[in-house]
């Protein structure tokens, strides 16, 4: 495909919303601050994005922006990123994959809580052996 998942993620971003800043990538993307940081450089070393400083900043903010070379490699790999989808969800529905990605989603939101105490009882669906009861 000429690029790996994260790079994707970013070149498609840039495609999608024009010019940004990594915070930008990494905070409306959900990708870890630093995997944008590592692949931006990357990218940059690949000729695949630009990295220009913002003329008057405060903060010394770079604005990244696709290449001509990055776009091309979008254009080309397009079709086969397609593919590879159909050939992963083959046999799912609309419905099935929606469903599928809002319990990914509110799982992922979960994951800061999974520490916390709870007065709860277990679920039936908790994780633990089920000797003698039956089930």
């Amino acid at each position: 495909m000429g690029c790996r998942w994260p790079e994707w993620r970013i070149l498609s971003f840039l495609a999608e919303h024009g010019p940004a800043s990594a915070y930008d990538i990494w905070t409306r993307s959900n990708l870890d601050k630093a995997v944008v940081s590592r692949e931006t450089n990357a990218l940059a070393g690949k000729a695949l994005i630009r990295i220009e400083p913002v003329k008057g900043s405060a903060r010394n903010r770079s604005e990244i922006s696709l290449s001509k070379a990055g776009l091309e490699l979008l254009e080309r790999s397009f079709n086969e990123v397609l593919r590879r989808h159909d050939n992963l969800t083959a046999g799912l529905d609309a419905r099935s994959i929606e469903t599928f990605l809002r319990v990914t989603a509110h799982l992922e939101s979960r994951i800061a809580h999974m520490g916390e105490e709870s007065a709860l009882p277990y679920s039936r669906h908790a994780p633990v052996k089920r000797i003698g009861r039956g089930g």
